[in-house]
C-alpha cells in the first residue's frame, strides 16, 4: 500500500526512483502472493513500460493484466489509480481517444465512491486534457474542466488543480474567453505564477505540461518565432518521459511544424526527428497518429519548396483528421494549406479552402480562431469578386463607320399574289457613334 501511494510522487518529482518503485511493488507480489493491490502495481509498470521505455505491446499486456486482477479481487478502493493509468496512459497508444473519456469518467466515480479522492481528480484532470487533444467542442471541454476545478478546490486538491489549469486556460483562450488570447494568463491561471510554483516545488511533470500548452497556443496562433523559443526550452525536457499519448502526439506534432517551418535552406533534420517518433507511434494507432505524420511531412515539404508533394500530404492529413474527429487538427491543416495555395497564386483553391477551415474551427468551438480568419477570408473574397467584375474593353468602330450617322435610301419592290401587292424595302445599315459601346 505505501508502495502504491509513494509511486505516483515519484512520477512527479523524483521520476529517476519510478522504476524502482513500480518493479519492487510486483517483486513483493509474486514472492508473498497477488492481492488486491497487484493490479496497482502491474498497472504502474504497464505506464512506464508504454511511456518511458517504449515497450508498448508488453505495457498493454500488463495493464490489461492489472483489469482482471482489479475485477477478480474487486478492489473498487484501488480502481481510481488503475483507471487512469490503463486508460489514460496505456490504451490510448492503441485505442482511440474518444470512447476512453467515458473509462476515465468511471475511474473518476469509482475513486470518489471509493474514498481515493486525489487519484479520483487526477482521472478528472486526464480526462480534461484528453478532452482537449481529442478535439472535443471546446465549451463543454470548459464546463466539464470548470466542474472538476470547483470539486479539487473543495477537496483541497491543489497538487491536481496545477495540472487542470493549463489545459482549462488553453480551451478560454481559443473559445474567445480571455483578454489575450496569446498569453496563458486568464480566469483558470497566471502562466509565470504556476511556472515558478512547480519550480519551487521541483515538479517537473508540470513544469513540461505548461510549456507544452504554451507550445501548442503559440503554433495554432501562428506565433512560430515564441514558439520556436519555447520549442528550446521543452525539447530535452527530462519530464516529458511520463506524457501521455494524446500529450506525446500533439507534442511531437507541433514540434515538427514549428521546427519546419523555422527551419533554413530546406534543412529540415530537426522536424525529421519528431516525424520518426510520430511514424513509430501510427504504427499502433493511425487513428490518432497518422494525421500527425502528413501533417508533419507536409511542412516539411514546404520547407524544400517542394509545394506539389506538400499538397497532396495536407489533403492526406485532413482526410486522416476528419475521420478521427479532430476538428482541430483538421481545421490547423486546412489553414496552413490554404496560406500555401496562396502562396502559389491559387486564390480561389485558397478562398474555398479557408471556408473549410472556418467549418472545422466552428466545430471545435475555436472562436478565437475564426475571428483570426474572417478578415483573410473577406480580403480574399473581395480580391476575387473585383477580378471577375472587370468591364471589357469598348468595342472597336469600323473606320467607314467614323464622323457621324450613316444612312442608305435603300430601294422598293412590288410583287403581286393572289392579287395582293407586297411591298419590300431594303434599308442599309446605319451607325452613330454617340451610341457605340
Amino acid at each position: 500500500r505505501i508502495m502504491g501511494i509513494l509511486f505516483s510522487y515519484t512520477l512527479n518529482c523524483r521520476q529517476e526512483f519510478a522504476p524502482l518503485v513500480a518493479m519492487r511493488l510486483i517483486q513483493v507480489n509474486l514472492t508473498h502472493g497477488l492481492s488486491a493491490v497487484a493490479s496497482v502495481g502491474f498497472s504502474a509498470f504497464a505506464l512506464l513500460l508504454c511511456n518511458a521505455f517504449g515497450d508498448i505491446k508488453l505495457g498493454i499486456r500488463l495493464a490489461k493484466l492489472s483489469l482482471k486482477l482489479m475485477e477478480k479481487y474487486q478492489s473498487r478502493e484501488w480502481s481510481a489509480r488503475v483507471y487512469v493509468s490503463v486508460y489514460g496512459f496505456c490504451l490510448s497508444w492503441t485505442e482511440p481517444w474518444r470512447p476512453l473519456l467515458k473509462k476515465l469518467l468511471v475511474g473518476h466515480r469509482l475513486g470518489l465512491a471509493g474514498g481515493d479522492i486525489e487519484f479520483s481528480m487526477l482521472c478528472a484532470a486526464t480526462h480534461s486534457s484528453m478532452s482537449v487533444h481529442s478535439g472535443v467542442n471546446l465549451e463543454e471541454v470548459c464546463s466539464d474542466s470548470e466542474a472538476f476545478l470547483k470539486m479539487m478546490s473543495t477537496y483541497k486538491q491543489s497538487n491536481m488543480m496545477q495540472f487542470l489549469r493549463p489545459n482549462l486556460q488553453f480551451a478560454f483562450n481559443l473559445s474567445g474567453r480571455c483578454q489575450d488570447p496569446l498569453v496563458l494568463n486568464g480566469e483558470a491561471m497566471n502562466f509565470n505564477e504556476l511556472l515558478q510554483q512547480a519550480v519551487e516545488e521541483k515538479n517537473g511533470t508540470v513544469e513540461a505540461v505548461l510549456y507544452f500548452i504554451q507550445l501548442v497556443l503559440e503554433s495554432y496562433m501562428l506565433q512560430y518565432d515564441s514558439a520556436a523559443k519555447t520549442a528550446i526550452k521543452l525539447g530535452d525536457h527530462p519530464s516529458l518521459n511520463s506524457f501521455s499519448p494524446f500529450a506525446t502526439g500533439p507534442l511531437c506534432l507541433h514540434m515538427g511544424i514549428v521546427l519546419a517551418i523555422n527551419s533554413k535552406n530546406g534543412k529540415v533534420s530537426k522536424a525529421n526527428k519528431w516525424l520518426k517518433k510520430l511514424k513509430v507511434f501510427a504504427k499502433h494507432s493511425s487513428t490518432s497518429f497518422m494525421n500527425k505524420v502528413h501533417f508533419v511531412d507536409a511542412e516539411m515539404d514546404v520547407a524544400k519548396e517542394k509545394y506539389d508533394r506538400a499538397a497532396i500530404k495536407y489533403e492526406r492529413s485532413i482526410e486522416c483528421a476528419s475521420l478521427a474527429g479532430f476538428w482541430h487538427e483538421m481545421g490547423f491543416a486546412s489553414e496552413r494549406y490554404a496560406m500555401l495555395l496562396q502562396r502559389i497564386g491559387k486564390k480561389e483553391e485558397s478562398l474555398q479552402r479557408l471556408e473549410k477551415t472556418v467549418h472545422a474551427y466552428e466545430k471545435w468551438g475555436a472562436k478565437t480562431k475564426v475571428q483570426m480568419l474572417q478578415p483573410s477570408l473577406q480580403n480574399l473574397s473581395h480580391e476575387l469578386n473585383q477580378k471577375q467584375q472587370v468591364p471589357h474593353p469598348p468595342m472597336e468602330i469600323p473606320p467607314k463607320w467614323k464622323g457621324g450617322r450613316t444612312t442608305s435610301t435603300g430601294s422598293k419592290s412590288t410583287s403581286s399574289h393572289n392579287g395582293q401587292t407586297t411591298i419590300t424595302s431594303t434599308t442599309a445599315p446605319t451607325a452613330d457613334t454617340s451610341e457605340t459601346g
